[in-house]
């Protein structure tokens, strides 16, 4: 197996962070990159001259890559994602990792068919304190775990519209329905800490813009194979200042809470460490919890908002033959959940139940292989 993993990019809006992250990623490097627009190419190709410049996705996987990063808009993933899985090109997509349920299940037939790694790059999963909760879940400092929150409040308005008022593609998919269009930076982070699938969601929403499909604020809420229940908010359109997105976990032996707002620190009470009740400072964990193959990111907050956490795992799976860690059911988990979401609304936040992506039939062929999901 090669010792080194080589990399394109096809996007360079949001792939500029990756090429960032990546030069400080081990045994991996940037060889070619695409993006429509001339001008972002040549700009690549001025700070980096030993990168290729592809004129279309079909050239980028002819550029000698080992693995794509997908940083195009999100309607363009799953074509792009297949078609580089059909080429044995490892994927390591932004997310949302799919824009409709059709797309899921083209998204699960072409990981199937290939050998190449596929995974979602959720950075929300690789914040610092995320993967420091993370391992004092696996760990049984909060025992099991019944109940878990999270809001995406994001006043998106400057992305979902052009200058000319038509909607942009983040208009269309994140706006251009009434659902839980953007779920991924909170279920996924709750979902791995719980280990667990959403089976059923109800969701409804309050206020509603001319010009927009999507209710100001959508509440979803779900339930888990194991009946702990999982609540979201999402708003991209109400007036008012960013904030962190925040998440909590309940289990039957303590908490823990991200804080709402810059000036809100993660917390946690754990029964029979933490002072009765009383909340202490993540802080006081993070230095034994977080795992040191992190550190990196604990030290520089700036790659927070890159892809780089999501990068490190991705080439060392590659390089190990390790499963992806947010490989392709795991990201449809964190997204299909959204995509029922909008059948709930509809009917007056009735339940409807979540598709199981492992139970998906596409793909498979007339002789049961090892993704047969009924074995």
């Amino acid at each position: 197996m090669a010792d080194i993993v080589r990399f394109g990019i096809a996007g360079l809006r949001r792939g500029a962070s990756f090429v960032s992250a990546l030069a400080r990623v081990p045994r991996a490097e940037l060889v070619a990159a695409f993006d429509p627009s001339p001008e972002a190419g040549a700009s690549l190709r001025d700070a980096h001259p030993r990168v290729r410049i592809a004129g279309d996705f079909a050239e980028l996987l002819d550029s000698g890559v080992d693995a794509v990063y997908l940083a195009s808009p999100q309607q363009h993933h799953v074509p792009q994602a297949a078609a580089a899985l059909r080429r044995g090109v490892h994927v390591l997509s932004e997310i949302p990792p799919v824009a409709g349920i059709e797309q899921a299940h083209d998204l699960v037939a072409a990981c199937r068919q290939s050998d190449a790694y596929y995974m979602m790059a959720e950075n929300h999963c690789y914040f610092p304190h995320h993967l420091a909760v993370e391992a004092m879940v696996r760990d049984g400092l909060f025992g099991d775990l019944y109940y878990a929150e999270g809001e995406y409040l994001y006043e998106a308005r400057h992305k979902l519209r052009g200058p000319d008022g038509r909607p942009t593609w983040q208009g269309e998919w994140h706006a251009g329905r009434n659902a839980v269009t953007y779920p991924t930076h909170t279920l996924g982070p709750l979902l791995r800490w719980m280990d667990t699938r959403l089976v059923a969601v109800a969701a409804a929403g309050a206020g509603r813009e001319p010009g927009f499909a999507v209710d100001s604020t959508m509440v979803l809420l779900g339930r888990t194979a194991g009946h702990a229940l999982v609540t979201m908010r999402q708003d991209l359109i109400s007036y008012r200042p960013r904030e962190a997105a925040y998440l909590a976990v309940q289990g039957s032996n303590g908490a823990f809470e991200s804080g709402r707002g810059p000036f809100d620190r993660p917390r946690v009470h754990i029964r029979g460490r933490s002072a009765e009740r009383e909340w202490e400072p993540l802080e006081a964990y993070a230095e034994t919890f977080l795992p040191g193959r992190y550190r990196e990111l604990a030290a520089d907050e700036s790659l927070w908002k890159t892809p780089y956490g999501p990068t490190l795992d991705f080439v060392e799976g590659i390089l190990s033959g390790s499963p992806p860690p947010l490989g392709v059911y795991a990201a449809l988990d964190t997204m299909l959940p959204g995509i029922a979401s909008e059948g709930s609304a509809a009917a007056g936040g009735a339940w409807v139940d979540v598709p199981d992506p492992r139970f998906f039939t596409d793909g498979i062929g007339v002789t049961p292989g090892r993704e047969w999901p009924l074995t």
